[in-house]
């Protein structure tokens, strides 16, 4: 990218003022607080900590859920790690392109939004899994995570929703 270009990028992404944007902004915050939740469950998976801080609630325990042998079960890694690359990209993609980004990157409009749908999807299944899996076992720092997974999405489909309706807009 040239020098101009970035710059350009640089100052629409900081001080533009679009509903466009206010929702990619919202994407890139809610990724990034899921990669420090993720984070701080990363550092307990791998012993780096001891235990994951907790509420004090019936059927909480967030030790218990994290050290699940489900939580190892893909890749042979802790399922935690993944996840922070996860939201990584979610943010990535989010805050790829400028204001235009609807016309001139409508793939990566897409991209994002079927990564944030298939993300919510398995944010509904891990809360379902801690009900039927973890016998109403429940993790505070996995619903918050979820939860912030699942405000996503209607931010990431309307952002779909603008970019198809400009793409039929140009192909008219």
């Amino acid at each position: 990218m040239k020098r101009g270009a970035a710059e350009k990028l640089s100052r629409e992404l900081r001080q533009g003022r679009t509903a466009s944007l206010a929702r990619r902004r919202f994407i890139v915050g809610a990724s990034l607080f899921c990669c420090g939740t993720m984070a701080l469950a990363a550092l307990y998976q791998t012993g780096v900590i001891r235990r994951m801080p907790d509420v004090s609630f019936p059927n909480f325990d967030s030790n218990k859920v994290m050290s699940s042998p489900q939580a190892y079960e893909i890749l042979g890694m802790p399922d935690a790690p993944l996840a922070v690359a996860s939201y990584a990209m979610t943010a990535g993609l989010a805050a790829m392109g400028g204001l235009e980004r609807g016309g001139q990157l409508r793939f990566v409009t897409l991209m994002m939004a079927g990564k944030v749908v298939v993300d919510s999807f398995f944010a509904a299944k891990l809360v379902r899994d801690q009900f039927v899996r973890q016998h109403r076992t429940f993790c505070i720092w996995c619903l918050s995570t979820s939860a912030v997974t699942l405000s996503m999405l209607l931010p990431a489909l309307c952002e779909s929703t603008m970019a198809l309706r400009a793409s039929e807009a140009a192909a008219s």
